[in-house]
């Protein structure tokens, strides 16, 4: 029932469902092109599947959200093929997952998502995000710039995706 619940936020929002990994899923936008709108549609399946889950059942999960580029192939043989998805973005978004345990966030994004969200006068996507921490991260030379959305608002405590 999980995984429906991640299959329908991030395809109802023009995602590529590329792999479970366990309790985990990874999600690609911008396939088969990428489009400007891409940090957008990636937002609204964190922001629906975080709304899904948290109505379903007391889980804690995470969601990590990094944009920019990735290299995308097709592995497989003739009757098993998979879509997968490398590079740093892929590498930057699970470590921005990862960040959403020690921030108590539902969601954890990179600057590179607010900046991108703004240009598209979608400030509604981002107003309750805030600026957690500038961190250095694995695999990664320089610090990257957290934003996160809060899992605890005022005295509730909500369901983390």
């Amino acid at each position: 029932a999980f995984h429906q619940k991640v299959e329908t936020a991030v395809n109802q929002n023009g995602g590529v469902l590329t792999t479970f990994l366990g309790d985990g899923a990874m999600a690609v936008f911008g396939l088969p092109e990428p489009r400007a709108d891409d940090p957008v549609r990636a937002l609204n399946a964190a922001h629906a599947l975080v709304r899904d889950i948290d109505a379903w059942a007391p889980l804690r999960i995470g969601v990590g959200i990094h944009y920019g580029p990735v290299t995308i192939a097709q592995l497989g043989g003739r009757d098993q093929r998979q879509i997968s998805a490398t590079g740093d973005t892929v590498n930057l978004a699970s470590r921005l997952e990862s960040q959403t345990r020690p921030h108590d966030a539902l969601i954890a994004v990179s600057a590179s998502v607010i900046e991108a969200v703004r240009a598209l006068d979608r400030d509604d996507l981002v107003a309750a995000f805030h600026h957690a921490a500038r961190e250095q991260v694995k695999g990664r030379r320089e610090a990257v710039d957290v934003w996160i959305l809060p899992a605890t608002t005022g005295d509730a405590k909500r369901g983390v995706a």
